[in-house]
């Protein structure tokens, strides 16, 4: 059977997830007016940097294709994530400056390890993040996720469609941790066309690595511009 690879994986990584609703939700206005009692800010296990193939591809093809990216999948699998964490360090600021007792919880959180929601009500997560609250010491928590990072590429069977191109996906959820009730989620996506030549294995990538930089970039100042607006945007994160 042939099938998208980054499909797969993108549904995997919703599951995992749990939200019960796909769709973007939007933080109300009267959030800032009627302000928690406090809120804890995490970024969830990351995941690898690695190339993500899509299209139309048998065993065969995607055999083929995994063995013509190793040099640039060993090259990705050096690269870091850690610039996303600080978009949790902006938010944290953001809702600091906005008088709401708030930390940074500085341990990864791992979403599989959260105990899943028979039926989760309209509106909540369908991960039961209950838990947490008297772990981390917070009634509300800002999730932080890189879903997916790398690159990504079109294939039809072995034959590639196009150049690499940065790629990367993430999503922040607020949740409240009474009541698995989400008050914001947004999802970004971001694909950043790579500079020719793209191939130079002796270089190090270097335009592929800039692109792949780029995407995160967008994807973290993305998220930090949803959920606290464009003034904020450009805090320094510096610890």
């Amino acid at each position: 059977m042939k099938r998208s690879l980054l499909s797969v994986l993108l549904l995997s990584m919703a599951v995992l997830t749990g939200c019960a609703i796909q769709g973007p939700v939007p933080l109300d206005k009267a959030y800032w007016t009627n302000k928690p009692e406090s809120v804890g800010v995490v970024v969830t296990k990351l995941p690898p940097v690695t190339t993500h193939k899509v299209g139309s591809q048998g065993l065969l093809d995607m055999a083929i294709n995994n063995a013509m990216a190793g040099p640039l999948e060993k090259h990705l699998s050096a690269l870091k994530l850690d610039e996303f964490r600080e978009s949790g360090y902006v938010i944290e600021k953001h809702f600091a400056k906005q008088g709401v007792p708030v930390k940074f919880i500085e341990e990864e959180l791992d979403l599989t390890k959260l105990p899943k929601v028979k039926k989760a009500p309209k509106g909540t997560t369908a991960l039961d993040f209950a838990s947490l609250r008297n772990k981390y010491g917070v009634d509300q928590l800002v999730v932080l996720e890189a879903i997916a990072a790398g690159t990504v590429r079109s294939y039809y069977g072995f034959v590639p469609l196009n150049a690499p191109q940065g790629y990367f996906a993430g999503r922040g959820t607020l949740v409240d941790l009474k009541d698995n009730k989400i008050h914001w989620l947004a999802n970004t996506t971001q694909q950043v066309v790579v500079e020719d030549p793209w191939d130079e294995e002796e270089s190090g990538y270097p335009h592929v690595t800039n692109a792949f930089y780029r995407a995160l970039e967008a994807g973290k100042t993305g998220l930090i511009r949803d959920l606290v607006g464009t003034g904020d945007q450009a805090v320094s994160s510096n610890r």
